[in-house]
């Protein structure tokens, strides 16, 4: 007698994930300073930058409206290395031997990361 219970776990577990593995190739591949530096070694092309910030109700229609659409996703894909920058972060972002840093302090709200104005 055949254990059908062993296919139908793996039915579901292929159900549940290529899904989630479509999503992903159908989406803009977002990438870090350090693999935007690497990409640059090996191909040089356009960047796109996102800049946004975590309360930006403005960037998170963005997010959700323009870069959900399949043709706006190809053609960053396709055209350009996308890198996004949340223009408030804290850390410190080494890019072509310069550093970046937010230089207001901590405490204080909406401080504005130096790698804008460069």
């Amino acid at each position: 007698m055949i254990n059908y219970s062993k296919y139908l776990i793996l039915v579901l577990f292929l159900g549940w994930f290529l899904p989630l593995k479509a999503q992903q190739k159908d989406a803009i591949q977002w990438k870090t300073w350090p693999e935007l530096e690497q990409a640059f070694k090996k191909e040089p092309k356009p960047v796109f930058m996102f800049f946004h910030a975590k309360w930006c109700a403005y960037c998170k229609k963005i997010q959700r409206e323009v870069f959900s659409n399949i043709e706006v996703i190809q053609k960053i894909n396709k055209e350009y290395y996308a890198v996004e920058m949340d223009v408030e972060r804290t850390d410190t972002i080494q890019f072509d031997g310069i550093e970046f840093v937010n230089r207001q302090p901590l405490k204080k709200r909406n401080g504005v990361h130096d790698f804008h104005c460069y």
